[in-house]
């Protein structure tokens, strides 16, 4: 009887320890992976800041070509004519939501400037450092004459 209850002690002991190193690899494995995230999820935030702030630099680089005045009167696309019509009739709501869409296309089509802008100024940039290192490359001597 005694050996028994020995032996049953024994793998209680054993089922507690085996549980708890269960339960504690589970703790440390599901934090790392918490952490993990948390810092994938900075990480991403700070490059997409770092490049929302590189951007931003662009904003309004060319309006200085633009002309004051107009003397064309531009027509109106089809989202502020039905955003004319919504006023007309009354239903807000709607035209709150169309001028949400005109917004969004407006900011789209100035984001496609800015990163055509800094496209343009990147390729610059790359050319003036190719020249400079093929000026670079060229020896100051030679059997030529001078360059002047």
């Amino acid at each position: 009887m005694w050996n028994k209850f020995q032996e049953l002690h024994t793998k209680h002991s054993e089922q507690k320890t085996s549980a708890s190193r269960s339960r504690k690899r589970k703790r440390k494995r599901s934090r790392k992976g918490k952490l993990k995230n948390e810092e994938e999820s900075q990480s991403e935030q700070s490059s997409s800041e770092t490049q929302w702030k590189e951007l931003t630099q662009y904003f309004g680089v060319n309006d200085r070509f633009d002309s004051p005045v107009k003397r064309k009167k531009i027509a109106k696309s089809g989202l502020e004519k039905s955003i004319d019509q919504a006023v007309e009739e009354w239903n807000i709501e709607k035209a709150e939501e169309l001028s949400n869409q005109v917004a969004t296309r407006e900011l789209g089509a100035k984001i496609a400037k800015v990163i055509a802008c800094h496209d343009f100024v990147k390729a610059k940039k790359d050319a003036e450092n190719s020249q400079v290192a093929q000026k670079k490359k060229k020896l100051a001597w030679g059997f030529e004459a001078k360059k002047r």
